[in-house]
Formats: C-alpha cells, sequence, structure tokens
C-alpha cells in the first residue's frame, strides 16, 4: 500500500481542530519570554510550568514557541488579543544550577493557522529554523511577517526582543523574532489532519518505516540465513533471533519489560560495521544506555526499540 495514500486517509479520519486558538495564554495561563532560547530562568512562573509539565509528562503540554504575534485585533466584528507562536515545539524542562535547561521533546510545527498547504512546505523548508541563530539572522523578519500573513494576521512591523516583550499599542499586530515557554491543554487534535498532509507531500517516504511495514513485504519472503552469531557476550535464543533479523531485515521492532535484555541485544549488533539506529522508548534510562552503542549510518538497518 502506497505511504501517501496511508496518510491522506488518516488525515481524512484526523478530529476536527477545535476553536482557533488566537492568545495561547489566556486564561491566565504562563507564558515565560526568553532571554536565551535554550535555558529558561527559575522564578515563580518557571517553576509552575515545570511542574504542570511532570504533572502531564505523557501529554507533552510544555511547549517553546519561536516568532510570535502579539497584540490586538478585530476578528469578525469582535476585538481579540494576540498572542501566537508561529512555530512551536514540545519541550522539556531540566533543572540545573543556573535554571532550567531547556529539551526539545517533539517536532518543530508550523501553526495549523496557515491552511495553504503549499505555503506551509515553503515556510517549513527555510533553513536553520527554530534556533537562537535564527532569531537574529538576516531574512527572519521577513519570514515572520510572510508565516503571520499566511495565517491571517498580518503585523505592522517586526522587530527583534531579548526577554519581555514591550508594551504593544492597542489595536495593531508586532511581530516579534523571540522565544518563549507557553503551554497548551488540546495538543491532539490541532492541526493534526494539515500534519498528516504535510507529511504525504514529502519526498522520500519510500525509504521510511511506515512504508516497509505497510508498503509490501518485497525481499522478506525469503527466511534470513541462520549464519552463527559470534558474540563475545552471552545472548539468549531471543536475543540471537534479534540480531538475525537486524541483519536481513529493513526494520525491526524490539518490545519487552525492563530488565528483559534489548540493550544487552542492542550492543552486540552496534558491534557490527554499518551500526544500526536506534530509537528507544521514551525515558532517560533507556536512552542513556543506547546513546553510546548506536551509530546513524543512513545505509544501516533501522530499529524501533519499545
Amino acid at each position: 500500500m502506497n505511504p501517501r495514500r496511508i496518510l491522506a486517509a488518516l488525515a481524512d479520519l484526523a478530529p476536527a481542530g477545535g476553536e482557533r486558538v488566537l492568545d495561547v495564554g489566556r486564561g491566565g495561563q504562563p507564558i515565560v519570554w526568553l532571554r536565551e532560547p535554550e535555558r529558561a530562568p527559575r522564578n515563580r512562573t518557571t517553576d509552575r510550568l515545570a511542574a504542570l509539565d511532570e504533572l502531564h509528562r505523557h501529554e507533552r503540554i510544555l511547549r517553546r514557541g519561536w516568532a510570535w504575534v502579539v497584540g490586538g485585533t478585530e476578528i469578525d466584528g469582535t476585538r481579540r488579543q494576540v498572542r501566537l507562536p508561529l512555530l512551536a515545539e514540545p519541550v522539556r524542562l531540566e533543572r540545573g544550577l543556573r535554571g532550567y535547561r531547556i529539551v526539545p521533546a517533539g517536532d518543530l510545527e508550523l501553526t495549523p493557522l496557515v491552511t495553504d498547504r503549499e505555503t506551509a512546505a515553503a515556510l517549513e523548508a527555510a533553513p536553520g529554523l527554530g534556533g537562537a541563530a535564527w532569531l537574529g539572522a538576516t531574512g527572519s523578519a521577513a519570514w515572520i511577517s510572510t508565516a503571520a500573513a499566511a495565517a491571517g494576521l498580518t503585523p505592522a512591523r517586526v522587530t527583534a526582543v531579548d526577554g519581555p516583550l514591550p508594551k504593544t499599542p492597542d489595536g495593531e499586530l508586532v511581530g516579534y523574532a523571540v522565544a518563549a515557554l507557553f503551554v497548551v491543554r488540546d495538543v491532539s487534535a490541532t492541526g493534526l489532519r494539515d500534519t498528516l498532509l504535510t507529511w504525504a507531500g514529502r519526498e522520500g517516504l519510500a525509504d521510511t518505516a511506515l512504508a516497509r511495514v505497510y508498503g509490501g513485504s518485497a525481499g522478506l519472503d525469503r527466511p534470513p540465513s541462520r549464519e552463527a552469531v559470534l558474540s563475545p557476550l552471552p545472548l539468549s535464543d531471543a536475543q540471537r533471533e534479534v540480531v538475525h533479523r537486524v541483519r536481513h531485515e529493513p526494520v525491526v521492532a524490539v518490545s519487552g519489560p525492563p530488565g528483559n535484555g534489548k540493550s544487552h541485544a542492542v550492543r552486540h549488533t552496534s558491534t557490527r560495521s554499518g551500526r544500526p539506529r536506534c530509537w528507544p522508548a521514551p525515558g532517560r534510562r533507556s536512552w542513556s544506555a543506547t546513546r553510546s552503542s548506536c551509530g546513524s549510518s543512513p545505509s544501516s538497518p533501522t530499529w524501533t526499540w519499545r
């Protein structure tokens, strides 16, 4: 089955987005404007965000927004306050001596208010998006103006700021090249259909795990040869089976409870030439156990470790 058709079908089944959200700080939700995009200060507001993130850890409600549109505008005859990031990504906060380190926990995505797919694809293709250097780079102001206009929020001007925003004149929209932390409540439906359609239009889908799993089993009908598995480490029968499959199949999913031997099998496999790429399950211990063992060769097999 064609992976593009799968993604398009999933987009048709995706739940519709809710109300058009223009103010991510409505209802008293905190927004922390960042002087350093990679770090957040220790204060009451940031501590509150960290507590909310920990309380809803599996929902990934904490976001870092880049390139904001702020101010007031009239929509359908109603005055609306606007505090909207044009780019956002899920993040986690790691407490340190100087405050919190901001760690990305998901993909950077364009606001779903940009509904034209070609425009969205062009904006997402801009180099260097979502980085401290990008905020001050030549061309960032033009990108913010274009993205804001595509979202239906044309700013009067675009400016770079360092930290908290200056007061915006009433009735004016301003684009700011700045990063900030905020919380979202409904992360499952917003922009899901548009995201799936964007993925469906990307090149290289034939080389993804999705295509391997659902796109047919060419070359996988023959059982792999059972050559001997030579290992300096003791392996169980299940671990030897994992090694055989990684050598002969493009996608291998390995699952099991903690202590089941996944890291042990991965470490053995990574000693071969053409080391596999590994994606451990969420969790610091799982990642720490494997990140030193897993390579990133494009020609190597793909692991999905759960």
